[in-house]
């Protein structure tokens, strides 16, 4: 009787790792697998340390209006964070980005990803793979639309946006802030007048000039 316990629990264990090794997400290369890993059910999911604020892996993409498991539509070779792209890293071009604070933005060679901490619990596919521009920092333009750290700068003007770049009062980085006809932002928002004060500005009489009297207190 004990012979054939050890016989069956033998059996389902071979099977088990069969099962495993046979799935399709079993054999595939990762280009980055501390970000995307396989999961106990050999789903593919993102690391949960790569997403701020959020202790949850993430293991769905939104996609055309539905919700996909990752590995119906993410390219596991060529996924990775959007600055550990060469090409896209030089864009961004401040270290405070390119460094530890752009867990919001994903490529492959097919899509643009996002992934908003405070909205989203899953990827959402944004964009081809050719078609976003990177204004600098952490802001994007896709399909006429801004974004910073994956939210929509709602108020921004497109065609006259730009990106400066500041030191914040007391700190050793440069920040990037949006700019166009109408305002200065922070973040996805307008700035205040109060945080423009706190500004180390390259050239503050001047920006003053253009845009203090349009900024909220």
């Amino acid at each position: 009787m004990e012979n054939q316990a050890k016989i069956t629990y033998s059996v389902c264990l071979s099977l088990i790792i069969l099962m495993a090794a046979c799935h399709p997400n079993a054999h595939k290369k990762i280009k980055n697998p501390e970000l995307l890993q396989v999961s106990p059910s050999n789903n593919l999911v993102i690391n949960s340390e790569f997403i701020s604020f959020n202790d949850k892996a993430i293991n769905k993409v939104l996609f055309n209006g539905k919700i996909y498991p990752l590995e119906d539509v993410i390219d596991p070779e060529t996924f990775d964070l959007l600055p550990n792209f060469k090409e896209d890293s030089l864009k961004i071009a401040l270290p405070y980005y390119t460094g530890m604070h752009l867990y919001c933005y994903y490529k492959d060679k097919n899509y643009i990803y996002f992934f908003d901490e405070f909205e989203d619990s899953v990827l959402r596919v944004m964009s081809s793979a050719d078609n976003y521009f990177i204004a600098g920092g952490a802001y994007l333009i896709i399909n006429n639309n801004v974004y910073c750290f994956a939210q929509h700068v709602k108020q921004a003007d497109k065609n006259s946006f730009r990106v400066i770049q500041s030191f914040e009062n007391h700190s050793e980085w440069k920040f990037a802030f949006g700019v166009d006809k109408n305002y200065i932002y922070e973040g996805a928002h307008i700035m205040t007048r109060k945080n423009f004060d706190q500004k180390f500005w390259p050239n503050p009489d001047s920006l003053k000039l253009l845009y203090y009297e349009r900024l909220p207190d």
